[in-house]
């Protein structure tokens, strides 16, 4: 009896610890994760669903069937509208120093607003290792300004006592992943901005109305998708 109860608390215990740990977000050194050796025919590396292709000039990233990421190898500029609006956000607003990114991708975000000397520093939280892999293996410098962060993005909002002044979601799978924007409200200095891919949503106008009573500022742009920005 006691040996059966003894067996059901070690279950219980190990349970507890391995969603205790599942959650948890790490700060990882990127020098200390893998590479891939790469081909020199496409796709050029491969982890798990992904794959990296080097097509006119541009890496990209395309996993579970169809295209997550893109940008240009030398000046880290992709063909996405959302990236250009941010861009310009951030050069009208020179009080943005910060940023936190939820969403790595391919890393071509942080790699651009990196080039900027107006932004001092940026972190990335991504949920899946191989991402960063694939990244560290075929990005030669990496920028000192990142800091690159393991595990999930609403649990990184949660735990963390970081202030941004941006805040850029860009999380999506085959459909938008929404968090509690209450914790992203927390995060962000007086005056910060919280940015949204609003990519594969068709009825945004109900998360935009979800926003408005949490910001003081809430506006759409819609062009090869829709993006949101909020101003605390």
């Amino acid at each position: 009896m006691y040996h059966l109860m003894y067996i059901i608390l070690i279950i219980v215990i190990t349970i507890i610890l391995i969603n205790f740990y599942s959650k948890k977000v790490i700060k990882i050194d990127m020098k200390e994760v893998g590479k891939i050796k790469l081909n020199t025919q496409n796709p050029i590396c491969c982890l798990g669903s992904y794959c990296v292709y080097d097509e006119d000039n541009n890496y990209v990233l395309r996993g579970n069937g169809y295209e997550q990421s893109s940008f240009d190898k030398k000046t880290y500029e992709n063909q996405f509208s959302y990236s250009k609006e941010i861009a310009k956000f951030i050069d009208k607003n020179p009080q943005i120093k910060s940023i936190c990114i939820l969403g790595f991708g391919l890393g071509g975000l942080p790699l651009k607003y990196s080039k900027s000397n107006q932004i001092k520093m940026i972190d990335c939280v991504e949920i899946d290792m191989s991402v960063y892999i694939l990244y560290n293996s075929i990005i030669d410098s990496l920028p000192k300004k990142v800091n690159y962060y393991l595990g999930d993005a609403e649990n990184f909002l949660l735990e963390t006592d970081k202030k941004y002044d941006l805040i850029i979601d860009d999380i999506f799978t085959s459909e938008k992943i929404f968090y509690d924007y209450k914790n992203a409200k927390k995060c962000l200095n007086k005056n910060g901005a919280l940015f949204i891919n609003m990519h594969y949503v068709e009825d945004f106008k109900k998360y935009e109305e979800y926003l408005k009573k949490l910001f003081s500022k809430v506006y759409y742009i819609e062009n090869d998708n829709i993006c949101i920005f909020c101003i605390n």
